[in-house]
């Protein structure tokens, strides 16, 4: 809402402070809801937040700032209405002329759109790529030093068979050690959620392949 400080400050100067305090704020309902007010002291006093003795009092001052309706039933200040109007008008013609200008602007980058949208799908496919490619290029090196010097030949063959069952875990926590540190390396923003679900394991194994 503009305000004419001139206008407004010559045409309130004789007014006493409620009535000036009515008037402000019976205008600033007007705008704001956008329609005229009802004419009853009661309900006013409300939105004014003053008694229903004060509305009554200062009403007689502001008669010339209000326009009864035909019925009698509300108030209007005709100016301020007006100003309402073309303010609204001005609103909805400027929302009509963005929404005019964006479908204008997408309708000319359809083709530059889709081309970004193929660049993010083929640069996705990519990274995944290199994910896969790094978890199969992992070392697996794993070693188990077990004395098979004992000359009994039932001890040789338990020890052969514990360093054959020792070196299988050590194969596997290796390669699911390696792996890990590959796909973190190739993606450090992974959770250990993430990264034991793209590598078929549980969340425990990762995290005892971080220690």
């Amino acid at each position: 809402m503009s305000l004419p400080v001139d206008t407004w400050l010559t045409s309130t100067v004789d007014l006493e402070p409620v009535q000036y305090l009515v008037l402000h704020r019976m205008l600033c309902h007007q705008w704001r809801h956008g329609g005229p007010l009802p004419n009853r002291p009661r309900v006013l006093a409300r939105m004014v937040g003053v008694s229903v003795d004060e509305v009554q009092a200062a009403m007689p001052a502001l008669r010339d700032w209000f326009r009864e309706t035909d019925d009698g039933g509300c108030l209007v200040n005709d100016d301020l209405e007006s100003e309402r109007e073309r303010a609204m008008h001005l609103r909805d013609a400027r929302r009509r002329g963005a929404a005019t200008t964006n479908r204008s602007k997408a309708a000319e980058r359809p083709a530059e759109l889709d081309a970004e949208r193929t660049g993010e799908r083929t640069a996705e496919r990519d990274g995944q790529r290199g994910v896969v490619r790094a978890l199969s290029d992992a070392p697996v090196s794993a070693s188990i030093s077990i004395s098979e010097s004992s000359p009994d030949p039932a001890l040789r063959e338990s020890r052969r068979e514990e360093r054959e069952e020792g070196t299988s875990a050590l194969t596997r926590a290796d390669t699911l050690a390696g792996k890990v540190r590959k796909l973190r390396a190739a993606k450090p923003e992974l959770s250990d959620y993430e990264t034991a679900r793209l590598l078929d394991t549980d969340v425990e194994q990762v995290r005892r392949s971080n220690a």
